[in-house]
């Protein structure tokens, strides 16, 4: 196999391959005969072959079969380097294929590129594309795996090929919800109950009726960045109110260690910006919008220090889990309202009141 693709990867380097007719014959006829399927008997590799026979003349250009008159695989050829314009309009045409007459497998080319879809799955074509093999830039031994597993016919005939790609499909939906739900995520975390990035993540997601594990989820936090550096953020005013006495909310870090001369942030500071920037911003805010502006007033008076940059246990930055807790404590005092939406910050009447105190002394 390596033989056979190290070859037509030379050839395709030097421009042999012309057309269509070049890529069917000279590529896809020759990659199909190394993964054993009996080129030369048309009730296995069927070229040409009429989909609806009874309706149109739509022929698929070769078709796949284990068994008469039931496809196992579509493939659909194109002219070299001619896939990428036309890559919507072939896999609607996959679509209308497999309608009637579904194979296990279908597959674009254009010889250079390979596109697997795992035709019996669910949702959108275009979803169920679970391989991608690209004959100029991917390794031998990668390409020769590939190949082997999805599409050489013991694969298919034994069905290791279709478990092996509905599991591929499986994690790719996961992936998918998890990147989509971590923005919600990482919200929530900044509201009571405060869960950690890794329930609020599992909550999400299976509020679109996805299932992940703890594992899963873990190690989707881990090694796709999903406790990047948070937006950077705000300033208030210096004075001090008659809560400076109210007490600190417990945090729990990740760890062992205490604000030293320089880190001190009154709370009187925090409930201090979320009103001002809640005003500035119009009386309402997202609470991404209002974060930021509170860093962005931190930094101006050098209050982000190395202390307050450190995450929590839950993935937070301090700093915004502390901003959390604060504007939790205004809700209780009737200072912010968070009833306008979930995620929504709004300055009440009360709220109001306070920071033009504040402003007066």
């Amino acid at each position: 196999m390596k033989t056979v693709l190290e070859d037509i990867k030379g050839k395709i380097a030097r421009g042999v391959y012309r057309n269509e007719e070049h890529v069917r014959v000279c590529i896809v006829l020759r990659i199909l005969q190394a993964l054993g399927w009996d080129i030369w008997n048309p009730h296995e590799v069927n070229s040409e072959f009429p989909v609806l026979p009874n309706e149109d003349q739509t022929r698929i250009d070769v078709a796949l079969f284990l068994t008469p008159h039931e496809p196992s695989v579509f493939i659909e050829v194109k002219a070299l380097g001619k896939l990428e314009g036309v890559l919507t309009q072939v896999e609607r045409q996959l679509r209308g294929y497999n309608r009637d007459n579904t194979a296990w497998f279908s597959i674009i080319t254009d010889g250079q590129i390979w596109r697997f879809y795992h035709s019996q799955s669910g949702g959108e074509f275009a979803g169920k594309c679970f391989k991608i093999l690209h004959l100029t830039e991917h390794n031998l031994d990668d390409l020769e795996q590939g190949f082997m597993g999805f599409l050489s016919r013991l694969a298919v005939e034994t069905g290791n090929a279709g478990r092996d790609a509905t599991t591929i499909l499986q994690l790719t939906r996961k992936q998918r919800a998890m990147e989509e739900s971590l923005p919600e995520a990482r919200r929530r975390v900044l509201e009571s109950p405060f869960p950690s990035l890794l329930e609020a993540l599992i909550q999400v997601v299976a509020e679109a009726r996805i299932t992940i594990s703890k594992d899963e989820a873990e190690r989707f936090i881990r090694e796709y960045g999903a406790q990047r550096q948070a937006p950077e953020p705000i300033r208030p005013g210096p004075s001090r109110s008659q809560h400076d006495s109210e007490p600190e909310p417990r945090i729990v870090s990740d760890e062992r260690e205490y604000p030293v001369h320089g880190d001190e942030i009154p709370m009187h500071w925090f409930d201090q910006a979320i009103l001002m920037v809640l005003s500035e911003l119009g009386g309402r805010a997202s609470a991404q919008d209002a974060n930021e502006k509170i860093g962005q007033m931190m930094r101006a008076e050098g209050k982000l220090t190395a202390y307050w940059t450190k995450r929590e246990r839950n993935g937070i930055l301090r700093w915004v889990h502390r901003v959390a807790a604060r504007r939790h404590a205004l809700v209780k005092r009737d200072c912010v309202s968070d009833r306008s939406g979930r995620g929504v910050w709004e300055l009440t009447e009360k709220g109001q009141r306070e920071l033009r105190s504040i402003r007066e002394r």
